[in-house]
């Protein structure tokens, strides 16, 4: 045993498959970018975004070598981002749709006529007379 507890050194052959793994994982992404899954859009992108980190957080970053508490500490975190985003999308939800009034809202196809920045209007700024 060393001074650093029980080191475990992953094979190169690890690195290089994980890295081939997030290539192809990137590709898909890429490729499914292209297509309409419906209501699934959302899910099949997190879905390939899910695995992409898993594979960085597990080899790249060890985690899948380590002791209990560090794998707690990210189950953990995982946990609480999980509320994070459970509580934005309650709150999300639980909005009334908000019409924008058309008095307020001025119209897209409406001109912009700038207003004079000195007052007097007809001399377009000049403040000599």
């Amino acid at each position: 045993m060393s001074e650093h507890g029980d080191v475990h050194v992953s094979p190169n052959s690890t690195y290089f498959g994980v890295f081939f793994a997030l290539c192809v994982l990137t590709v898909v992404t890429a490729w499914v970018a292209f297509y309409d899954f419906g209501p699934f859009n959302d899910l099949v992108a997190l879905g390939i975004a899910f695995t992409k980190a898993s594979l960085v957080v597990l080899f790249f970053m060890h985690v899948k070598y380590s002791g209990r508490l560090v794998k707690l500490i990210v189950i953990a975190s995982l946990v609480w981002l999980g509320i994070m985003f459970g509580l934005t999308i309650i709150d999300y939800v639980s909005r009334e749709a908000v019409t924008p009034d058309p008095a307020v809202v001025p119209s897209p196809y409406e001109t912009f006529e700038p207003k004079s920045l000195s007052g007097d209007g007809d001399h377009g700024g000049d403040a000599a007379h």
